[in-house]
């Protein structure tokens, strides 16, 4: 069996790696220490779309799906080995499950 990502997966791997590894690699030791995420570091993940990423396009989210939210993970977590980014990542990612599974258009 052979598993390969798909051409928008490896588009949004490379992405996060150049952003995790140019703003968040140079300062994990940093953040580890000071026990702290800097406001450019949360703004560049917004940016890029990270946060809330497996929302739904009529939420306002990207609509990604788990394999594309794994990889940004991985990606988060190869910068940052504290785990940190990632899982600060994971909780806002985990809220577009939420907002596709419950929300209705009376809410």
């Amino acid at each position: 069996m052979s598993i390969k990502f798909t051409e928008e997966q490896d588009m949004i791997r490379d992405s996060v790696r150049e952003f995790a590894q140019s703003k968040i690699a140079p300062i994990a030791l940093e953040m580890e220490e000071t026990k702290e995420i800097p406001r450019d570091v949360v703004k560049g993940m917004a940016e890029l779309g990270l946060m809330t990423c497996t929302a739904d396009e009529k939420y306002g989210g990207p609509g990604l799906d788990a394999v594309s939210a794994g990889v940004i993970a991985e990606e988060l977590a190869r910068a940052d080995c504290t785990g940190s980014t990632c899982v600060y990542y994971l909780v806002p990612a985990s809220w577009g499950f939420l907002l596709n599974k419950y929300v209705t258009e009376e809410a």
